[in-house]
Order: C-alpha cells, then sequence, then structure tokens
C-alpha cells in the first residue's frame, strides 16, 4: 500500500515537472520559470482587494496598463514623467513596491472599495475609506462640502504624493485661493477608488449623501464603464471583480480548494480549465443599491 502511495507521489511530481517544463518553453519562453511562481499584476489583487506584501516586490503599479497600450514599462514611466513634470526615477519609486498598491475591500453594492486607514504614496485613507480633511460629520453653519466619486483619475492615481494629488489640490484651492476672504471653509470628501464604474458612483451617492450632506458632487469617470462593458460575456450593472465575487459566492468548497492550489500547481491549473469549460456563469450579485 506504501509503495503504491510512493509510485502516485513520484507520478504526480512528474506530471508537475513536465507541465512546467512546457509552459516555460512555449508559453514563458524562459527556463527560469520552471520552479517560479509568478504572480501577473491584477492576480495581485484576486483575493477580493487583500494584497500580500511579498507579491508586490519590485512590481510595478502600472505593468498591465503599459502592456495594454503596447509600451514597455520604461516607455510609460518617461511618458507619465512627462505628463507630471517630475523625474521619470520619482514615478519608478512612487509606484514600485506595497505602498504603490491600494488595497481594497468589498462592499455591497460598491464592489471592491478602498480599505481604511491606509497611506499609499499618493494616497491615503480615513476610517471610512475616503480622502478627506473632514473633522466631524455634522456639517457646521459656515461649510461647504464637496463630494468626489470617480475612478482611479479622480482617486489620484498619477501623483507621485498625497500633497499633489487631486483631494489636496482641491482642499487647497478652494481654501486658500478661491476663498479668499474665508468666510466659507470647504471640505473636500473623496469617494473616489480604482476601476470603479458608474453604477458603484451612484451607489455611493445613494449610501452617503445623508452622512456627508455635500453641497456639490463632482463626477470623473467613464472610460472604465466602457472598457468593462467591451469586455467578453459582459453583464449589465457589473463592477470590477463582481464576477469573481459571484464565483466564490456561488462556488463549492471543493471549487474554492482547486481554485487555491491552482495558484501553485500545474495540475490544479488544468483541473481548473476543465471545470470552467464544463460550467456556464449565469450567477450575478445585486449591483443596484
Amino acid at each position: 500500500m506504501i509503495e503504491y502511495i510512493f509510485y502516485i507521489i513520484i507520478g504526480l511530481i512528474l506530471v508537475e515537472f513536465f507541465l512546467r517544463l512546457a509552459v516555460s518553453i512555449f508559453v514563458n519562453k524562459s527556463f527560469k520559470s520552471i520552479f517560479s511562481i509568478h504572480i501577473p499584476l491584477w492576480k495581485v489583487f484576486y483575493k477580493f482587494g487583500k494584497i500580500k506584501q511579498k507579491d508586490t516586490v519590485n512590481k510595478f503599479r502600472f505593468e498591465d496598463q503599459a502592456s495594454f497600450m503596447g509600451l514597455s514599462n520604461e516607455e510609460f514611466i518617461k511618458i507619465s514623467a512627462k505628463a507630471s513634470s517630475t523625474s521619470e526615477q520619482n514615478i519608478k519609486k512612487s509606484y514600485t513596491g506595497y505602498d504603490a498598491f491600494e488595497k481594497l475591500e468589498y462592499r455591497p453594492f460598491v464592489g471592491l472599495f478602498n480599505s481604511p486607514n491606509q497611506k499609499l504614496t499618493y494616497a491615503e485613507t480615513d476610517n471610512m475609506g475616503a480622502q478627506t480633511n473632514l473633522k466631524e460629520f455634522k456639517k457646521p453653519y459656515n461649510v461647504k462640502r464637496l463630494l468626489v466619486i470617480g475612478g482611479s483619475v479622480a482617486f489620484g492615481i498619477g501623483s507621485t504624493s498625497i500633497e499633489n494629488n487631486i483631494t489636496s489640490k482641491l482642499i487647497k484651492y478652494l481654501n486658500q485661493e478661491l476663498n479668499y476672504e474665508n468666510k466659507i471653509k470647504w471640505e473636500v470628501i473623496n469617494l473616489a477608488f480604482v476601476s470603479s464604474q458608474t453604477i458603484s458612483e451612484l451607489n455611493l451617492i445613494n449610501k452617503y449623501s445623508e452622512l456627508y450632506n455635500p453641497d456639490y458632487v463632482i463626477h470623473l469617470a467613464g472610460f472604465n464603464d466602457l472598457y468593462f462593458y467591451l469586455q467578453p460575456n459582459s453583464k449589465l450593472y457589473n463592477f470590477n471583480f463582481s464576477s469573481d465575487i459571484s464565483k466564490f459566492l456561488y462556488s463549492s468548497n471543493i471549487i474554492k480548494i482547486i481554485n487555491d492550489c491552482s495558484e501553485y500547481s500545474m495540475i490544479f491549473k488544468v483541473i481548473k480549465k476543465i471545470f470552467a469549460l464544463n460550467k456556464k456563469d449565469n450567477n450575478q450579485i445585486y449591483t443596484i443599491y
């Protein structure tokens, strides 16, 4: 009995090795990847926004965006530096490693929203996941509030520091440059988050407008709706990663185990592919608030 178990284990090891060898030769075209576990950029956010620090070591935050536009990381950095009037070294430093990756958590009707109390190289969130100079929820009589919703641009991606992101710039402009008589104090509440779509942004307004009581709303968005709508098998009224979340909610424990093991084993990747071919995704979570 022990002898058969031994042969089975040896057989599985050999199958795993030859699968890795085939992928290294024909897909990755590099023998270095045989024993390594490659984490694609989008996989960093795969566990519903929870990020492992080891997965982000020397990872450039815009790796996927650069690839999508047919650019190398170096070309993307050069263009970003010129657009932001800063050095290429500053862009690379600001958007490489753990502090360049926004941490997310699932919120019903919104999707993967900003985790609270995080400090990135270019943004900082409070205990609600917002970027703001708000001190208390109750609005004083001499205060005007501006609510910002949108995607990555509104969140501040592209900035190289907290001080020069869109939230900080608005706070400074409204309170120092625009309000020259100091009769009104402006508070900015930025609820934007990366990969947000219009359905999530409208739900944010419905959920938080009574709490924050804003006087004005800036909606800076649009591209993500078009991008995700053009993806294969897209569904109406979805948000980013809603398909992964619905699969997790509706899948069995066996499927969850196979999905987790497929991160580390080629054998389980093949099993996962077989299951995916025989299963249609008819599930959809509610996204209308």
